[in-house]
């Protein structure tokens, strides 16, 4: 995996570091198929920092701060760089963004875009119009042959 990052926009009534939207990249960790831990990617950094409301912010690996199995954040942010160099050969089995079991109150946010491996995938832009009517050509016709009227010498007496 090279890069993952998220741009949000995210508001709370108070001023709560944790209240942002984070992100995890779930992991397989012992080749059994199953989630058993993650990267959490985490803008407030284990509570550290308050993010500021009302923008669009983006936090991802480029940020070298993520914390590997530490959900709490009880430990220290590690660079993305010492991360996968440790943990390179665990499988991922997810990517999420979420918010929410955060702190703040009268929180909201709006997930903007996801960007993995170079590729970006937006979720605020606006689909083109689905059309279904379709114009169905008219072939001309020619115009109805008038028929004649018997002569009267054919019509039975």
């Amino acid at each position: 995996m090279r890069d993952y990052s998220y741009t949000y926009n995210y508001r709370q009534a108070g001023t709560t570091s944790g209240a942002a939207p984070y992100a995890r990249i779930l992991l397989d960790s012992d080749a059994d198929g199953a989630t058993d831990t993650d990267v959490i990617l985490d803008p407030s950094m284990g509570g550290a920092v308050t993010p500021v409301q009302s923008t669009d912010l983006t936090f991802g690996t480029g940020d070298n701060s993520v914390r590997y199995g530490d959900d709490a954040g009880s430990h220290p942010q590690q660079s993305w760089t010492a991360v996968k160099a440790a943990h390179g050969n665990d499988k991922i089995t997810g990517l999420v963004v979420s918010q929410g079991n955060s702190t703040g109150t009268d929180v909201s946010a709006m997930l903007k875009s996801i960007t993995f491996n170079g590729s970006k995938f937006n979720f605020d832009a606006l689909r083109p119009p689905v059309t279904t009517a379709r114009t169905v050509p008219r072939v001309p016709t020619a115009p109805p042959v008038p028929t004649a009227s018997p002569p009267s010498s054919m019509t039975a007496a």
